[in-house]
């Protein structure tokens, strides 16, 4: 996402909850100003990358073209961005002002609503005369699970007060005055307490938290570690290099200086609290922290740009021994993994496999060979929908693909998904194909091929003689004046 869409959206929810009164616009907003706004600055707020992700290792001055955007410059690294980063430097120094803006709100009936929390105070006009009272609230949420009203007013004055309970909050419970208060809603919703009150009332409202994981079935089935309102990420090792820029106005790399390819194995989380001061949305200033247990996925790695490979369809089998890993909240994580994949240990259990990386005799200026491998299953030959490969504009002859492994893997069959946009353009399924692996400098087809299909809406499955090699190559000969393309294509390892 990219930092001004954080701001935008936060705004765009903060606007909804005035309009509508529904606290799920607060939630939302919250979601993001506590989990992903933080980390899309450097902790100084000196500087910002364009786009901040839920899994990020490496935060460099170099454009990452795999299908992330079409801008085709570094978007990852922290920098001033007043000259490539254009909008965003309009938007992203607003988040905070905003958020500090719309904790609280005037009601409808003369009164106040505490609509996000943080430590603040406010002076408002309540009750059917407009006495001014001021509030002021004591917390370390989104840390801490107790937020504290003190109410200071010039003489008794009746007004609602109205206190958000979040979504995630399963047992929120009231005091005023030390004495608990009935709490008749069910989150998310605002618990109204209305009452003539006091100069020097207090108002205790308690949101307990516990440590959660929250299963993500599109994306293959990864979980989530949350604790209350924060999402929780591995505490990686950050590397912080300045690259450029001014002592006032630095720019900074950060790298991984730890592993960061776990998946976790089972659910038990155990939460610690640190005696850490400072700026909470960082990796050493941050108050809270959770142990859980993992196993390292080996041939889950980046890509060659240090992008994070895209998951795979979980639970994953991992012959490596279980860890104690630390996860630290995903505000404070500039570097990231917060989509774990799922350890499994029964049959149900799934091999990892070694992504390749992709090339080809020519690809059409708006396809990608990574999609030749992103997991993405198509409706049908012609799906436009998601990411393709295409030889376009080259029509006819032989066109190849290729995969590249970063170690020698073994084969035994390759599945083939044609792109075929038959009635809207000029790529069709090839007269022919085969498959060959590298054997030194040599190209050699496989040996034993079973048939080379070009059915369409289908995969179109080979098996062969298996075969070790570090590079597999598909060969096309496209049909005269038409070209092709492909939407996947599996090389079955082991």
């Amino acid at each position: 996402m990219e930092t001004c869409g954080f701001v935008e959206l936060m705004h765009s929810f903060e606007l909804l909850t005035r309009i509508t009164g529904d606290p799920v616009w607060a939630d939302r907003c919250e979601d993001i100003a506590v989990n992903s706004l933080p980390a899309a600055f450097d902790p100084a707020q000196r500087g910002t990358h364009y786009i901040t992700s839920a899994n990020s290792v490496r935060l460099d001055d170099a454009a990452k073209t795999h299908g992330q955007f079409d801008n085709d410059f570094a978007m990852q690294a922290y920098r001033p961005g007043v000259h490539d980063y254009r909008c965003c430097p309009h938007n992203y120094g607003m988040g905070w002002p905003y958020y500090a803006e719309e904790l609280w709100l005037a009601t409808y009936d003369a009164g106040l609503c505490a609509s996000m929390y943080a430590a603040s105070e406010v002076t408002a006009k309540v009750g059917t005369d407009g006495t001014a009272v001021t509030v002021t609230e004591e917390t370390g949420y989104p840390f801490e699970e107790t937020v504290t009203l003190r109410i200071s007013t010039p003489r008794p004055v009746e007004f609602p007060l109205y206190l958000r309970v979040p979504g995630w909050c399963a047992e929120p419970a009231l005091r005023v005055n030390g004495t608990p208060a009935p709490l008749r809603a069910a989150p998310p919703c605002y618990v109204a307490v209305t009452r003539t009150w006091r100069h020097g009332d207090r108002v205790e409202l308690r949101l307990p938290m516990r440590a959660t994981t929250r299963t993500w079935a599109k994306n293959h089935g990864a979980v989530s570690v949350e604790y209350g309102p924060l999402t929780f990420s591995l505490a990686i090792e950050e590397e912080w290099r300045r690259y450029a820029g001014t002592t006032a106005w630095p720019e900074y790399e950060v790298t991984a200086g730890s592993p960061w390819n776990y998946g976790l194995d089972g659910r038990s989380l155990r939460l610690l609290r640190r005696s850490a001061r400072g700026n909470p949305f960082t990796r050493r200033g941050t108050p809270l922290e959770i142990r859980a247990r993992a196993r390292r996925i080996p041939n889950w790695r980046a890509d060659d740009e240090n992008v994070i490979r895209p998951l795979q369809d979980g639970p994953v089998r991992s012959g490596e021994p279980a860890e104690t890993v630390t996860l630290i909240p995903m505000g404070a994580a500039r570097l990231r993994l917060t989509a774990f994949p799922v350890i499994g240990h029964g049959p149900d259990a799934r091999e990892w496999r070694l992504v390749p990386i992709a090339t080809a005799s020519h690809t059409w200026q708006g396809d990608t060979t990574e999609a030749l491998c992103d997991g993405i299953e198509p409706s049908g030959s012609g799906d436009q929908s998601i990411p393709r490969f295409t030889w376009w504009d080259h029509r006819g002859g032989v066109e190849w693909v290729q995969y590249d492994y970063p170690e020698p893997v073994t084969a035994s069959a390759a599945s083939v998904y044609w792109f075929d946009d038959t009635g809207q353009g000029q790529c069709r399924v090839p007269v022919s194909w085969r498959l060959l692996y590298r054997d030194g400098d040599t190209w050699l087809p496989v040996e034993n091929p079973s048939a080379y299909g070009t059915a369409r809406d289908t995969y179109n499955r080979t098996t062969f003689t298996p075969v070790r090699a570090t590079a597999f190559r598909l060969e096309a000969h496209l049909g005269d004046g038409v070209s092709g393309g492909i939407l996947e294509w599996r090389m079955e390892q082991g």
